[in-house]
């Protein structure tokens, strides 16, 4: 993965509701394209998470599942309703 690419690269830790992790790295897709923390917020409408994989699988996540998203890093802007400056204690 060259320099470039990793810049433009952010994760995101799935915790589903048994317990269960699963951390997937998005390449190439960086918040520096501002549709892609659109996108990240207009799928929570979705009864599911589509996720293509890099070997060209599909994976389908229902959001029944899913406890929570974590996105590191995050977006530099984020929609108006999001608390920001929050430390985790």
């Amino acid at each position: 993965m060259n320099t470039e690419e990793k810049s433009l690269s952010f994760k995101v830790k799935i915790t589903y509701i048994n317990g269960e992790i699963q951390t997937f790295e998005v390449l190439g897709q960086g918040w520096e394209n501002v549709d892609i923390a659109s996108r990240l917020f207009q799928i929570q409408k979705s009864d599911k998470l589509i996720l293509q994989l890099t070997d060209n699988s599909v994976q389908v996540i229902p959001y029944s599942s899913i406890l929570y998203l974590t996105v590191d890093p995050a977006p530099p802007k984020l929609p108006k309703d999001i608390i920001t400056g929050v430390t985790l204690s």
